[in-house]
């Protein structure tokens, strides 16, 4: 007597969207970014991180998967998994995926108090407050002031999509002060720079 398999394999779930943090597609795990059809098993494919669910009367004999992305921030994935019995036609279905950058944390330079005598005071004083800004987060990131200081009206701290700005003013006699803050997409203040005393290269 022969049995002969007429049922093929069943996809009753997909796998769920899961989200990723970080900068490429090494990020993504269980099972690792494929751009070419590789194997994993069924109880990948169902565990607690994809929860997918898949049956063949005769049992499942092969789960394989493949990935495509596209776009860089997010970075969406589409992975493609492939259900098989061994005798029936394949089943597939397909999962999203999605990295994020990691959060972006700015870290503003603090409310200072200086008393100089000389503009090359303000300007020594002037920088090092500057340098004291800094971040964590983000993908390829860079941290940047736009412009020489002191003497213009407007400059930026820049931070991939986020900006943040400071207004600076510098009058003879009359105690030159900067205000500065950065934030990210809204403008928060976060710190100020006070500079009191005279300038010998007035604005």
């Amino acid at each position: 007597m022969t049995v002969t398999d007429m049922e093929g394999p069943s996809i009753a779930d997909c796998p769920v969207t899961r989200n990723f943090v970080g900068c490429d597609v090494s990020a993504i795990s269980g099972p690792a970014y494929s751009a070419m059809t590789a194997p994993s098993n069924y109880a990948e494919f169902s565990d607690a991180n994809n929860e997918g669910d898949a049956s063949d009367n005769c049992g499942i004999t092969s789960v394989t998967y493949v990935d495509v992305a596209n776009g860089s921030c997010p970075i969406m994935v589409t992975r493609t998994w492939t259900i098989s019995d061994g005798t029936n036609p394949a089943v597939s279905c397909n999962q999203t995926l999605q990295v994020n950058a990691p959060p972006v944390a700015l870290n503003c330079p603090a409310d200072v108090n200086f008393t100089c005598q000389t503009q090359s005071a303000i300007n020594t004083a002037f920088a090092n407050w500057l340098n004291s800004f800094g971040f964590t987060g983000g993908c390829n990131a860079m941290g940047s002031f736009d412009g020489e200081c002191p003497g213009a009206d407007l400059r930026r701290f820049g931070h991939g999509n986020l900006q943040g700005g400071k207004r600076l003013r510098s009058r003879c006699n009359r105690h030159p002060y900067i205000l500065c803050y950065c934030g990210t997409h809204e403008h928060h203040h976060c710190g100020s720079l006070y500079l009191s005393g005279q300038c010998d290269n007035p604005y």
